[in-house]
């Protein structure tokens, strides 16, 4: 992953580009490189705050980190100040947007959507200043999946659900969107269409756990919900 957003990096400082760039969450946990691409990615966001934008990701939690290796990585790399260095990334998650609507048309989420009926209004209230406890709606942003059926299933994370067609298809509708852009699972090649086209999953770590199955990112046309699949890896 950080080489990669090494990558935007060099795409970002070359030229006039005025391209939006949105990382969807899972910056850290699971690579020796973690406090390096969550830094990169944060520096990119105060050098560009117009063009880089973040959604909050299910690792983006102290109870995840301490359990999938981000404070461990800390605690080797800065063990006389490990907790106080950690706590200040711990500040920075509460900051973080849970979702995004790109292009008036596209929710982009890490994980996905709740099981209770809800309107951008609604996610717009809840308090997500927090590390601790979060409401259903907050749950499914970061855990949720989908599936092919319909309705609600619990999920095998034993946490938020697994969504069905007629929940996407009733959430799109009440709040006048065309599409969902989610992350949080690893698909092969990095892109996987979902729901009939109403839901996309996209991945953009390589090597992912030592799986050499390619990734992916999404470039989207100005103010549409087209969209190009772009493999790297």
């Amino acid at each position: 992953n950080f080489i990669d957003i090494v990558n935007v990096l060099q795409q970002l400082i070359s030229g006039n580009s005025k391209d939006i760039y949105l990382f969807n969450g899972d910056f850290v946990d699971r690579g020796s490189l973690s406090v390096e691409n969550i830094l990169l990615i944060l520096v990119l966001k105060m050098v560009f705050p117009d063009q880089v934008f973040l959604n909050r990701g299910n690792h983006e939690f102290p109870a995840i980190n301490q359990m999938m290796g981000f404070y461990e990585e800390i605690k080797v790399k800065y063990s006389l100040t490990h907790n106080i260095i950690f706590q200040s990334f711990c500040e920075v998650y509460k900051c973080m947007p849970l979702a995004s609507i790109l292009n008036n048309s596209v929710f982009v989420v890490h994980g996905g959507l709740p099981e209770e009926r809800f309107y951008i209004n609604d996610a717009q209230k809840i308090f997500r200043h927090t590390n601790d406890s979060y409401d259903k709606i907050f749950e499914g942003f970061m855990w949720s999946d989908p599936m092919e059926g319909f309705g609600v299933t619990p999920s095998k994370r034993n946490i938020a659900v697994n969504f069905g067609k007629d929940i996407t298809e009733r959430f799109l509708r009440d709040n006048n969107l065309t599409l969902i852009v989610r992350s949080h699972e690893y698909v092969c090649g990095g892109f996987k269409i979902n729901q009939n086209g109403k839901v996309v999953t996209i991945f953009s770590a390589p090597n992912y756990c030592g799986m050499k199955g390619g990734a992916a990112y999404l470039v989207f046309e100005d103010k549409s919900d087209k969209y190009k699949v772009v493999n790297f890896g």
